[in-house]
């Protein structure tokens, strides 16, 4: 997979992204995958927030958020867990925050 920073090199300490890595279970299709990451970014607009999709280079999705240049790093961090906790507990049938590999099954890990 490829996991590029979520700055830019002249300010490597300010976000101007955040990225959600939507890495799938063993047995969850690429067609829910797929649809998981549309779900996420209708959620995202509801928050005012542009996003687009883009190819992880393994077996999942990235969700893009481009942020405003010079975002603080931690409250970038913050909104990002506490978005993938959000989607976790309201669908845990379908999305896990905890990276453990073998609680996924038949989750996505956010």
């Amino acid at each position: 997979e490829f996991h590029p920073w979520g700055s830019h090199a002249e300010a490597p300490d300010r976000a101007d992204r955040v990225v959600f890595d939507l890495d799938p279970g063993p047995d969850v299709p690429f067609a829910e995958v797929k649809k998981a990451a549309t779900d996420i970014r209708e959620l995202l607009a509801q928050l005012e927030l542009e996003s687009f999709l883009r190819v992880s280079g393994g077996k999942g999705l990235h969700v893009v958020v481009p942020l405003n240049p010079g975002c603080d790093w931690d409250l970038t961090k913050r909104f990002a867990k506490g978005f993938a906790d959000a989607l976790a507990q309201s669908e845990p049938q379908r999305f896990l925050a905890t990276a453990t590999k073998s609680l996924r099954n038949k989750r996505i890990f956010v």
